[in-house]
């Protein structure tokens, strides 16, 4: 799996010294400018190709949804129209009971809990009449409405199609008929301080999802903590498997992203609506993240892909 990882996409170092010593808005705009390079490149890729097809995969809070956001609006300043669609918004939430148990806990996020059957129908509508209506799913409400947008595309539109489970043959079958093409979003970098790990890609993910969750859908921290092995096992299960598919790969860590997430998890830490019984563990996080300066939220772009995790995000 790293292997085929570090061919993708090799891991990058971030000296947390060196971000100490760097002015705040000179780092933001250089890691931002290394984000956007690797949506330009991959936008070629997919123009080069001709692809119609494009199917985005990523583990939890890899920043997949706003990276295919981002990448849609790459290629429309190409002159590709194109719309996203969600695998969540196709997915099995309303079920009572979960489709599948992993460790005595539900899991959620197999290809089972993925509606294949109505995302092939809705896809079929598109590429053939050029209009369907696509599912949504509020995280917010934790409501589904089946009809939820019109989507709309022309002969040589594009469609992204995002989601964990994107990888796995059964999502595209069918389909051969239209050009494709694989993409893998995820963090390909480390924090280290005189050589020593600080934060690796997996830490650094969980904070994300903890503060995302926390303050954007309705779940304490309790809730985030418990679940994560189950989460890690939805990689083992969804993506890793399927890596050699991957025609392209962008890498979604950046080097002030500590600076930013200091003051949210300390933010978190004081709100008792949120924290749960998670107090310490949180404290450990934020132990961990110590040396980084803090920044101001508002120094962050507004269009900056970790704003789907810190909020007010605008595209």
């Amino acid at each position: 799996m790293y292997s085929t990882l570090n061919t993708l996409k090799p891991e990058r170092v971030y000296d947390i010294d060196d971000v100490i010593n760097t002015r705040p808005e000179e780092l933001i705009a250089s890691s931002e400018a290394e984000y956007q390079a690797e949506l330009d490149s991959v936008a070629e890729m997919i123009a080069e190709k001709n692809a119609r097809f494009v199917l985005l995969t990523g583990p939890s809070s890899s920043g997949k949804t706003t990276t295919t956001r981002r990448l849609g609006l790459t290629l429309e300043g190409m002159g590709r129209h194109t719309i996203a669609l969600s695998l969540d918004d196709f997915s099995f939430l309303y079920r009572k009971t979960p489709p599948e148990f992993y460790n005595g806990k539900p899991y959620y996020e197999g290809i089972s809990n993925i509606n294949i059957d109505l995302l092939h129908e809705r896809l079929r509508e598109l590429f053939d009449t050029g209009k369907a209506y696509t599912p949504i799913f509020d995280f917010k409400t934790g409501q589904k409405n089946l009809n939820g947008s019109l989507a709309e595309i022309g002969p040589e539109d594009i469609i992204l199609v995002e989601g964990i489970q994107a990888l796995i043959p059964v999502t595209a079958e069918g389909f051969d008929d239209i050009t494709q093409f694989r993409v893998y979003a995820g963090i390909r970098g480390r924090y280290e301080r005189n050589g020593n790990v600080v934060a690796d890609p997996e830490q650094i993910r969980f904070i994300r999802r903890l503060v995302r969750d926390a303050y954007f859908r309705r779940s304490i921290a309790d809730r985030t903590f418990d679940i994560w092995s189950n989460v890690l096992v939805g990689n083992e299960i969804n993506i890793w498997p399927y890596l050699e598919t991957v025609d392209a790969a962008v890498n979604t860590s950046f080097a002030y992203e500590g600076c930013v997430m200091t003051e949210r998890l300390k933010k978190l830490l004081n709100d008792p609506n949120r924290v749960g019984t998670k107090a310490e563990g949180i404290k450990e996080l934020i132990d961990m993240y110590s040396p980084f300066p803090e920044y101001d939220f508002d120094l962050v772009p507004k269009n900056s892909m970790l704003r789907e995790f810190i909020g007010g995000l605008e595209l």
